[in-house]
């Protein structure tokens, strides 16, 4: 890659990450994503660089605002407090309630394990890279409106039903994200990981809008894989099999 080439793709993401970007621009960007793959990364980077330091921004050090450490271990305390009665709640409640109050975005599945499963048109793959960045962004509703034209497209339907299950969730939308992840073949995934968080993040999804019966089902699919939501998973089906 000559230097102008790679100045101007610096450039190119640098105006995306600050939201400067003319739509011309942008679609130029994604083309040229898909020929330098490796600038791919940067972009995730830079976005990912950008919001820590938006957040750190919001929360830069006040002195007129500094705790005391006894204030601090009184806030502690009934966070803790707190912690014990929802755990509380959820054990000795007749139904339980989902435990993730969100999916993070780390847990979408990305364009490379879209790709590695097999060849894909070039436009297809700038548009499933160009809605992942998008949901990386925070552009939940772009996102959410890519991913649709896909599914409409009938392109990558268990990759992008499993995306969007996860968008709608964050949203607060569980009749859409529960919809989305049964649409999504979990098993047809590459990684016996990915596959158990297919399962687990439909057990919430059914949870959040009391369809206890299929919620049942995904919990028993989870327990199956051994992995790091078994436990949770199998507490979710005693409960629902002791309430049937």
């Amino acid at each position: 890659m000559d230097d102008d080439i790679r100045s101007k793709l610096t450039s190119l993401i640098d105006a995306y990450v600050r939201g400067k970007l003319k739509p011309e621009e942008t679609d130029f960007l994604w083309t040229e994503l898909l020929r330098h793959p490796e600038y791919y990364d940067i972009l995730r980077t830079r976005v990912a660089l950008q919001k820590k330091m938006l957040t750190s921004r919001k929360g830069r050090y006040n002195p007129q605002t500094t705790r005391k450490p006894a204030i601090i271990i009184g806030i502690a305390a009934a966070l803790l407090v707190g912690l014990l009665f929802s755990w509380y709640q959820f054990s000795s409640s007749s139904q339980p309630t989902p435990l993730l109050e969100e999916i993070r975005i780390v847990h979408m599945i990305s364009p490379e394990v879209t790709r590695s499963a097999g060849d894909m048109p070039q436009h297809a793959e700038a548009y499933l890279q160009n809605a992942f960045i998008q949901s990386a962004s925070g552009n939940t509703e772009e996102a959410i409106e890519k991913y649709i034209s896909l599914q409409e497209q009938t392109m990558f339907q268990d990759t992008v039903s499993y995306n969007l299950g996860i968008l709608y969730y964050n949203s607060g939308d569980f009749e859409q994200s529960a919809t989305a992840f049964a649409n999504s073949n979990c098993t047809s995934f590459p990684s016996s990981i990915l596959q158990e968080k297919c399962f687990w993040f439909r057990t919430n999804a059914y949870l959040a809008i009391n369809d206890y019966e299929n919620a049942l089902v995904s919990a028993r699919e989870t327990v199956n894989y051994h992995g790091v939501h078994e436990q949770e998973a199998s507490t979710i089906v005693r409960r629902l099999s002791r309430s049937r």
